[in-house]
């Protein structure tokens, strides 16, 4: 099936997204977030290390959440090989948390191109407008553990500081992450707000990004 079928198709069903609880039971079919309820959006695979390390930070941060009664759905998009290692996988994450049916590829593989998933693990923040709050969160999530400033505008704070001509790219970032392949998503929102100019900045390129674990 095409991308652009897989997106006739998507949208066709945006009010009926068919969801399973994490033993693969039916749930009522979910419409889009209303009001001020968030959806996330996580892409992620059994067999993906980082993901394997971000799990646990995202169940700590929206465990959080729902102790602050603060509305928010999680939706595990996952891609594993097998059956069996997407049921395996389910388990390892909190009971409350949903999923698109391992079953259901077409959904899986539409939701990944309509938010322009490019690597895994990817958290994308859906706002009860539908709108996009942020592309990708996982970098969100390491900073702010227990998602004090959830629902991370960083997007949209990114299109605003855009328009400020008077604003020059950094010239060296230092990140420190528990999980280093986040570093390179750490430049890449760093540099945002510059990319609209990048032609009209000299050495918008040359930001050298020193990452360090620990």
């Amino acid at each position: 099936m095409s991308y652009r079928n897989m997106s006739k198709e998507l949208r066709s069903r945006q009010g009926q997204l068919p969801l399973v609880d994490r033993f693969n039971r039916p749930q009522p079919a979910s419409r889009n977030p209303s009001g001020n309820k968030v959806r996330l959006y996580y892409f992620t695979e059994r067999d993906s290390a980082d993901g394997r390390a971000f799990t646990p930070r995202l169940a700590r941060a929206t465990t959080a959440l729902r102790e602050r009664k603060i509305p928010v759905e999680v939706v595990v998009v996952s891609f594993d090989d097998t059956f069996e290692e997407w049921a395996q996988h389910m388990k390892e994450m909190p009971r409350w948390w949903l999923a698109v049916p391992w079953s259901d590829k077409a959904t899986r593989q539409s939701l990944f191109l309509k938010y322009e998933v490019e690597a895994l693990p990817t958290l994308v923040v859906v706002g009860g407008d539908g709108d996009v709050i942020q592309q990708d969160a996982c970098t969100s999530v390491v900073s702010d553990p227990l998602a004090r400033e959830f629902p991370w505008h960083s997007q949209r704070l990114s299109r605003s500081l855009s328009d400020s001509e008077d604003m020059q790219p950094p010239s060296c970032c230092l990140a420190c992450f528990e999980i280093p392949r986040l570093a390179s998503r750490v430049k890449a929102w760093i540099m945002r707000p510059f990319s609209k100019r990048k032609s009209k900045l000299d050495g918008a390129d040359s930001t050298r990004l020193l990452c360090t674990s620990y």
